[in-house]
């Protein structure tokens, strides 16, 4: 008699349709994660004190505000 070892065990008695259960979900798990990667590298981030041309940093700067005066009644 033929002694069988685990991995042939293993082998002959997978199921199929979990198989390809597996399949589907290892799928939809690579694929989400390749989207999540896709859209964290294209994501922009801007840093303070950094700005994406000379001219965005020219209009940036605030002109300090200017007192209103109240005409006062009476």
């Amino acid at each position: 008699m033929k002694q069988k070892n685990t991995y042939s065990l293993l082998v002959n008695s997978e199921e199929k349709n979990r198989s390809m259960f597996e399949i589907s979900v290892y799928g939809l798990l690579v694929a989400s994660m390749a989207f999540s990667a896709l859209a964290f590298a294209t994501q922009s981030v801007v840093l303070p004190g950094k700005s994406k041309s000379p001219a965005s940093a020219a209009s940036s700067i605030e002109e300090p505000a200017q007192p209103v005066l109240i005409a006062a009644r009476g």
